[in-house]
């Protein structure tokens, strides 16, 4: 079923089974809003923890809540809900509830009575001290492209299917004990690409912390065996692009599953790679 939702668009571990048996005692007798209370447990991290947290609300099980939101399609977009928290520590609880903005609807009270899967996730911040005298909170990238839902570090729950019900209100506990690991090693060095990674020496004065500056480098086919020769530059300025696979070139044939759209895509980038016409 999908969310019957028109209202104006604004802006981990297992969801606690019984779900907490405080949702459902609370629901029984409690007649409190419709609410979510969301922690993590000291397992994760004995130290309190900057960040975001996220509540993911969707009507769609075929993949996880938190890897459904999008800001660029609010007609497809499940709810997402965020508070801010400063020095939340393991147990402490973060109350989600129809004060809290989210998007595509304002608040809890707009989702329509049904069963959904939910879904928590802390956005980790880090501290910076910076050389201009300012101090900041941001998250750190960790090699994932500032993507929040696969940063590395960061805590969120599993899935769990609730029933919800605004007008019957009650309260929802979440756990976040999962943690997203981290990006497995670099890619190898090929006899036309070579990865580059340095420190900026600028970048990491000004941060207050070491800050290293990426590159991929797509060598000319026989740059080997002509050492006198001259090549045109080209600079691509990517976003985050993991590997030279990633930005439309491969030095391999297909994946053995791939199939469809995908298996053309990556012949059609072995056939650059190669420097294959299309008709060649």
């Amino acid at each position: 079923m999908r969310l019957a939702i028109r209202s104006t668009i604004f802006m981990g571990s297992a969801l606690l089974l019984v779900l907490g048996l405080r949702s459902l005692a609370g629901r029984a007798g409690d007649t409190g809003p419709l609410r979510f209370a969301i922690s993590f447990p000291a397992a994760r991290s004995a130290q309190p923890l900057d960040g975001r947290v996220l509540l993911f609300i969707s009507d769609d099980g075929k993949t996880e809540p938190r890897a459904q939101s999008d800001q660029y399609r609010a007609n497809s977009t499940r709810p997402i809900f965020g508070v801010d928290v400063d020095g939340l520590g393991p147990g402490e609880r973060v109350m989600v509830d129809d004060r809290i903005a989210g998007w595509p609807v304002r608040s809890l009270k707009d989702i329509p009575p049904g069963d959904y899967w939910v879904q928590a996730l802390l956005n980790r911040y880090e501290t910076f001290h910076r050389a201009d005298g300012h101090t900041i909170k941001m998250p750190m990238d960790q090699g994932e492209g500032q993507h929040w839902d696969r940063k590395p570090g960061n805590f969120y729950s599993k899935p769990a299917k609730v029933h919800l019900d605004p007008a019957a209100g009650g309260e929802i506990a979440i756990t976040m004990d999962q943690e997203v690991p981290p990006i497995a090693a670099g890619n190898t060095d090929t006899k036309q690409v070579k990865y580059l990674r340095v420190q900026n020496d600028r970048l990491t004065k000004f941060w207050g912390r070491p800050m290293h500056l990426g590159a991929i480098v797509l060598l000319p086919s026989g740059w080997d065996t002509h050492p006198n020769a001259r090549y045109p530059l080209l600079v691509h300025h990517g976003h985050f692009p993991a590997s030279m696979a990633s930005d439309g070139w491969r030095e391999t044939p297909p994946d053995a599953k791939a199939t469809g759209a995908q298996k053309e895509q990556q012949e059609s980038a072995r056939r650059v790679g190669l420097g294959i016409r299309s008709g060649g």
